[in-house]
């Protein structure tokens, strides 16, 4: 009886030994080693490879950050008038509280192997409340600290644009560094109280500032998400005018000369 076909087709495979030697060839035992470790080993590189060389790692960044910081005390020249004639010259003494930066800002640049080149915008508001802690004098009379108050907001349309290093791949844990010079520019609105005789007035004014300065941060981010300190220098100026009933008008020169200190969050895309 003739063995099926099925059983002609398997007999190599099931019975080897009836094969001529010849046929038999089986590699030596170092060419099947090299054959399955050198495809691993090069999977093992490829994915232990250090940050700088992921090829994202070149590639533009965008971030969308908002920060809090503290900025030097107003420093208050004012001059009062009555029909257009100078009556007074107030010296407020003691003003020594800082005051309140928020802003929100968009930043992008492109991170490289020694570091890169970035720019940002953004929208920001300074709020100080003024009051001479000793008083100020106007001529020859001297009035207490409880006297008059100064609030004044500025709120401006900031700018930077500097460089950064250390910023790698997005999606690990890094830290960087940045220092840039800043400039800005806007709208300032300043509004007075005054507390004589029993009265209670409230006054208000408007006018231009504008602020240049240098800021550096420390960043540390992971993935998408990133938050670090920041510190810097400004001198920020502004002359206001506000007209007062009793008086007839005020000129203000608000000046901040000096250092910040704050933070940064952001999202990164």
């Amino acid at each position: 009886m003739l063995p099926s076909p099925v059983a002609i087709l398997t007999m190599p495979l099931l019975h080897p030994a009836i094969l001529p030697a010849s046929t038999l060839r089986v590699p030596p035992m170092t060419t099947v080693l090299r054959r399955l470790v050198a495809p691993a080993l090069i999977v093992v590189a490829a994915a232990t490879l250090p940050a700088v060389e992921d090829p994202n790692w070149s590639l533009g960044y965008l971030d969308l950050r908002v920060g809090w910081s503290s900025v030097t005390a107003l420093d208050i020249s004012e001059s009062l008038s009555s029909r257009g004639q100078d009556i007074a010259v107030v010296d407020w003494e003691g003003v020594d509280k800082r005051g309140n930066h928020f802003a929100a800002t968009v930043l992008g640049g492109k991170a490289g192997e020694h570091g890169g080149f970035f720019w940002g915008a953004g929208l920001g508001t300074t709020r100080w409340d003024a009051t001479p802690v000793n008083g100020y004098s106007a001529n020859t009379a001297t009035y207490g600290p409880g006297f008059y108050e100064l609030t004044d907001w500025y709120t401006a349309v900031e700018l930077q644009a500097g460089w950064q290093y250390g910023i790698r791949n997005h999606n690990r844990l890094q830290a960087w560094v940045e220092v840039a010079p800043t400039i800005s520019a806007g709208f300032v609105q300043a509004e007075t109280e005054t507390r004589t005789g029993g009265l209670y007035r409230v006054d208000s004014g408007s006018g231009f500032g504008y602020e240049y300065g240098v800021r550096a941060g420390v960043y540390v981010g992971e993935k998408n998400w990133m938050a670090g300190l920041t510190g810097g220098l400004a001198s920020f100026r502004s002359e206001i005018s506000i007209d007062t009933a009793d008086v007839g008008g005020s000129e203000l020169v608000l000046r901040s000369v000096g250092s910040r200190i704050g933070f940064e969050a952001g999202y990164r895309f």
